[in-house]
């Protein structure tokens, strides 16, 4: 545990954006009103919970004496509580970026490694143990600590040094950081291994654990015929705008010898609902060469990471100064840091500018389980032979409770997912659980000058597989994987298979000289926004995982198509852009239908004009844009429930969501009416989108609401929250949320927005000239609702404000000088 002592404060401890279960809920409530009630009583209660929470309060000035630094390190704070940390050597800047997340962020990075660990019941209680549970099996913290043990002496110690300065910034507060009060606990200290657990949560939230792309697209295939697998999970569509290669056409309309729902009787949808999918984690990234930029021949880098929306923010901005003994500054690395690791993950270092978008590279296979007939409850089939099922538990420790076993099989290959009734047993073969898939080379990024250093460091990065985009300061730019992919030997990883013959196998990750790589593109742009970005035998390494639909990419790739010239401002405004294009044609359908079957119906016929004229763009005052995006939803539910409920009669495994690229079956079926792949509920496919928009009419009109006012912004307000908001008061829950905006942009345009997803960030920076660039970022810096520094970024980021992307003038200034300095207030 970390002791406290008391000092007088000034910004920003943090709370993690993770979504509360119910039974949390309950569990913090009852927290809550215990602290509430104490402060309550007596005279001085109320000024007691204050105290606490203006004592936990960093201090930004004076001089502390700290156990760690070779020499003083200085952090520096502008008026929007951006940080500055400024020392001589890279070990020292290590601790003193520790320094400030444990100050301002602890309580997010916290549960950010008790995710990963399955360790977040030991703080919450009982009703985080289903979390626990399925953290268990991946040993996350036991991998953790043989990784630590391997890297090389200089790589550990800039770890230790970071875990020693996130030690000392808590140590150096008054008081617990606020979520600690309201839970009666007290933070454990931070380790070295706990980077590493960091990088496994961040595995996590943008990788899929059990293969649901695989077993749905398996599912279809076996139960409706590949053919209807091939038209509902296609490999691209005419949407594509990959790097290398053309677009897929659209997908073939299967024949009634394939599939004939007309043949069968009606059945209601029991499992999951084919709706409309949350966004998955994404985003954009695309640079600009030299020779097409204004940036003195230096190329252009924009990236706009696309997350959960929370209070704190995903990432903590920060600019990172290594200096000499003279105080002249040797390198400056800028942009945002990811709490709990010791690096910028992306910025521009004055050589180099880089980001990332999620790849969807396939870095899960199922591995189909084969008992040993002649023992099936205790070997499976192996090469070399039948194996014994390993039996392996973990003790789960419980606040307020008992510790608990939880316990699961194992083969060589990874945990079994016992059988269900529609498959085998299996296991989920996932890249994260290899040895040596998760270190922390990105960081080197730091060093890198080249484009080639770049990209050295990217393929031994041990990290989710994620496009890297990257611009240098001689105007060239690149592309490729940075992470951990799989090295497949005699199968492509699309659909189950058993490994049991030895024909079938991983033979550990994927070397760096086979990873795919774009350079210096004729065309001087390089654009990623989570579709497919190669083709041929790249895509073969790189396989699908379930790419998202190319409309955004190709938003983005023809808006800078033919431009040259281009400005940090020119790729904001790209960022920014919120046209329809991709909803263009289901609005003229959804004006057909309403032409034809308008009638004397006042209704269809005010949603008609609302409709011609809805301004193409998913702009907060527009009720036509909502109500096209709403009947594109309805008609991919009303066309897709006789597939739903077959499957469902069959007892098969489908997860819909992940089905990114569906919409190319479905439009293929709406142009195309099949009869014998209409929906038996419906005569006609004009009754289904007459169905369809009436739907989306009597929604939004319910309970006598006008259709006019229901505008896309009130469907569009953003409000981050903070996890703990849900169980207060509401002028305190309001005290901890962003205020609600109601804000452009949707899915499938550049400008990703929902009401709890966007961009976590967003910047363009030309390496080597900074100063003309621009960032921000929701929230703020400090995770502290009582730091003025909660909500300094939040405006400017809901209004795509063009800010600097270097910090402004130092406004605070505290050293932290080597113990045995002396310390001044």
């Amino acid at each position: 545990m970390i002791s406290w002592r008391a000092r007088r404060r000034a910004p920003g401890a943090g709370i993690s954006p993770m979504p509360l279960p119910r039974a949390l809920r309950r569990l913090l409530i009852a927290l809550v009103a215990l602290v509430l009630v104490a402060a309550a009583a007596g005279a001085g209660g109320a000024l007691w919970l204050r105290s606490r929470l203006q004592a936990s309060l960093p201090a930004t000035d004076g001089t502390l004496a700290v156990r760690g630094p070779a020499a003083p390190i200085a952090i520096d704070r502008d008026a929007r509580g951006r940080v500055t940390v400024r020392a001589r050597s890279r070990s020292d800047l290590a601790f003193g970026l520790g320094f400030v997340h444990g100050q301002e962020r602890f309580f997010q990075m916290d549960l950010s490694r008790r995710r990963a660990a399955g360790e977040l019941a030991a703080l919450f209680g009982p009703a985080l143990l289903p979390s626990d549970r399925a953290a268990a099996p991946h040993r996350f913290r036991e991998r953790a600590r043989r990784e630590i043990a391997s890297l090389a002496p200089e790589v550990r110690e800039a770890l230790e040094r970071y875990a020693a300065g996130v030690n000392a910034g808590l140590a150096a507060l008054g008081d617990v950081p606020p979520s600690y009060v309201l839970l009666r606990s007290e933070p454990a200290a931070w380790r070295a291994e706990d980077t590493l657990l960091v990088v496994d949560a961040m595995y996590l939230l943008l990788q899929d654990t059990t293969c649901r792309f695989d077993r749905t697209r398996d599912a279809l295939a076996r139960h409706l015929g590949p053919e209807i697998a091939a038209l509902f999970a296609p490999d691209g569509t005419p949407w594509d705008a990959p790097m290398q290669g053309a677009p897929r056409p659209a997908p073939t309309v299967p024949g009634p010898e394939v599939l004939d729902l007309r043949a069968r009787a009606p059945a209601p949808v029991t499992g999951e609902p084919p709706a409309a999918a949350a966004p998955p984690p994404g985003s954009n990234g695309f640079a600009v060469a030299g020779p097409r930029a204004d940036a003195g021949g230096a190329a252009l880098l924009a990236n706009d990471m696309h997350l959960p929306l929370g209070v704190p923010a995903t990432w903590l901005y920060a600019s990172l100064v290594l200096e000499d003994d003279a105080g002249r500054p040797l390198r400056t690395v800028t942009g945002v840091t990811l709490p709990g690791a010791p690096a910028i993950v992306a910025g521009s270092n004055g050589d180099i500018a880089w980001g990332f978008t999620n790849s969807y590279a396939d870095t899960c296979d199922v591995v189909l389980v084969e008992p040993d007939p002649d023992a099936p409850d205790l070997r499976y089939l192996a090469p070399g032979g039948p194996r014994p099922f390993v039996e392996r538990q973990m003790t789960l420790e419980v606040a307020g409770g008992a510790p608990v076993e939880t316990s699961w099989r194992e083969t060589v290959w990874g945990p079994v997912h016992e059988p269900s009734a529609d498959a085998a047993p299996f296991v989920a073969l996932w890249v994260a659980d290899l040895d040596g898939a998760t270190n922390p080379a990105i960081f080197d990024l730091f060093d890198a000058r080249t484009l080639e250093q770049a990209f050295a460091v990217a393929h031994r990065a041990g990290m989710p597989a994620q496009n890297l985009q990257v611009a240098t300061r001689d105007g060239r730019v690149g592309w490729t994987i940075a992470g951990s992919l799989p090295r497949r030997v005699g199968f492509d990883g699309s659909r189950p298979v058993s490994f049991a013959d030895g024909s079938r196998r991983w033979d550990g990750l994927l070397p760096a000289a086979k990873v795919p790589r774009i350079v210096d593109p004729a065309d001087g742009l390089v654009v990623t926004a989570n579709a497919r970005v190669v083709d041929g035998s790249d895509l073969a390494i790189l396989g699908d995982a379930g790419y998202a639909l190319g409309a955004r990419a190709r938003q983005i790739r023809d808006g800078l198509a033919g431009r040259d010239g281009l400005t940090p401002a020119d790729l904001l405004a790209v960022q920014l852009d919120d046209r329809a294009l991709f909803l263009a044609r289901w609005q003229r359908l959804l004006l057909e239908v309403l032409e034809r079957h308008a009638g004397g119906d006042p209704l269809r016929g005010e949603m008609r004009a609302l409709v011609a004229n809805w301004g193409a763009r998913a702009a907060v005052d527009s009720a036509g844009y909502r109500i096209v995006r709403a009947f594109r939803d309805a008609v991919h539910e009303l066309v897709l429930a006789p597939f739903a409920a077959t499957l469902d009669e069959r007892g098969a495994d489908v997860s819909w969501g992940v089905l990114r690229q569906r919409e190319a079956g479905v439009w293929a079926l709406v142009t195309a009416r099949p009869v014998h792949l209409l929906d038996p509920r419906f005569d006609t496919w004009d009754a289904l989108l007459v169905a369809a928009a009436d739907r989306v009419a009597a929604g939004l009109t319910a309970g006598g609401r006008a259709l006019a006012g229901r505008t896309w912004g009130e469907r569009n307000t953003c409000r981050p929250r903070h996890p703990l908001s849900a169980v207060l008061p509401g002028p305190l829950a309001a005290r901890l949320d962003m205020p609600p905006r109601r804000l452009p942009g949707d899915a499938y345009m550049p400008r990703v927005q929902g009401p709890g997803f966007g961009a976590s960030e967003r910047f363009a920076v030309a390496p080597g000239r900074e100063r003309e660039g621009f960032f921000h970022m929701p929230c703020g810096t400090s995770g502290h609702p009582l730091s003025p520094w909660y909500r300094s970024e939040h405006d400017d980021w809901a209004a795509g404000r063009f800010v600097p992307f270097l910090p402004g003038d130092a406004m605070h200034h505290l050293v932290l000088a080597p113990a045995g300095a002396e310390a001044s207030p």
